[in-house]
């Protein structure tokens, strides 16, 4: 490719439209203090009797949850970890931070990902469930992941 084809190339790269991002709205739990983007398009279920989480729905198969719980049973990260391992048929991903751990994979027909927080009085969790074939949800779950901040993990609520 000479110079010329190059800069061609390049403006028609620059003049090309720009698809823009889902727009997301934040949503932030009260009870348990941690907060998370949902994309505009999903709707929202009627809150916990309790406040302690949130839907969020594209349909049956894609959803978003959200919840926050005593940490009763005084789960430390690795504990917890061993637990939600349980919940897969088959695990794809696992990172752990200090205070979290965030799993992936597949469970019957839906492809899910788990985020917890966990602390003394609290766990903190997000969970996306979207089906592994058929109409696919159109979600990007990172941006979703990463805006999940937690709250007051270190109080019973």
């Amino acid at each position: 490719m000479n110079f010329y084809s190059f800069v061609v190339a390049m403006c028609l790269i620059i003049a090309a439209p720009v698809v823009e991002a889902s727009e997301y709205h934040q949503y932030r739990n009260q009870r348990y203090g941690f907060r998370m983007n949902y994309p505009s398009d999903f709707t929202v279920d009627a809150p916990a009797f309790n406040g302690d989480g949130q839907i969020f729905r594209k349909n049956q198969r894609c959803m978003i949850w959200s919840s926050g719980i005593n940490n009763l049973s005084e789960f430390k990260l690795h504990s917890l970890e061993v637990e939600l391992k349980k919940e897969f048929d088959q695990m794809t991903s696992l990172s752990r931070g200090r205070r979290w751990v965030e799993l992936a994979g597949y469970k019957g027909d839906d492809f899910l990902v788990i985020k917890s927080y966990v602390g003394k009085g609290a766990i903190n969790e997000l969970r996306i469930r979207q089906p592994r074939s058929g109409i696919p949800c159109e979600v990007a779950t990172a941006p979703i992941i990463r805006s999940f901040k937690p709250g007051r993990l270190d109080e019973i609520r």
